[in-house]
């Protein structure tokens, strides 16, 4: 169980890192 957890947490960390850069990109663009 807590192995699923954090490979969750870590995917989610992830996606909304991603996320956070494209919106930069958006920003500075």
């Amino acid at each position: 169980m807590a192995i699923m957890y954090g490979l969750v947490g870590a995917a989610a960390v992830g996606i909304l890192l991603y996320l956070i850069i494209i919106l930069l990109r958006g920003d500075k663009q």
